[in-house]
């Protein structure tokens, strides 16, 4: 925490340009997601006197600790959304070189009927009955 940005030489326009409004105050305060930092959380206020700015302080910390329970309980749903997206397109190749009909032999015009059906009906995920 900095109490008044304007004061302090190590600090002016570090992060980002400021006004030189009178009595800027920077707060930050860390992400923390099992106790290591993934982010931080900062704000720029007025320290108008009586300002209390170890309320604002304390108020952050319980906002950061909110935005890493949130983090928590989302990353498993990506994670687990990634591998299923990975799974899915592994899957899909596979079936693709396991069902290529570039393999077949016959270029007559009944093959090329033959092919040109299971290409259109391949996508549909409804079943095909068995040729009588």
């Amino acid at each position: 925490m900095v109490p008044d940005v304007n004061r302090e030489p190590r600090f002016l326009h570090r992060a980002a340009r400021r006004q030189n409004d009178p009595a800027t105050a920077f707060i930050c305060v860390p992400i923390l997601l099992d106790h290591r930092p993934v982010g931080a959380l900062s704000v720029d206020i007025p320290s108008a006197s009586g300002r209390d700015l170890d309320r604002v302080l304390k108020y952050l910390h319980v906002v950061s600790s909110l935005i890493a329970l949130a983090l928590k309980t989302t990353r498993p749903a990506d994670q687990e959304r990634v591998a299923l997206r990975e799974e899915n397109l592994h899957l899909r190749q596979e079936l693709k070189e396991r069902y290529d009909f570039s393999g077949l032999i016959g270029t007559s015009a009944e093959m090329r009927d033959v092919c040109a059906q299971i290409a259109l009906v391949a996508p549909a995920s409804t079943t095909v009955p068995p040729a009588r």
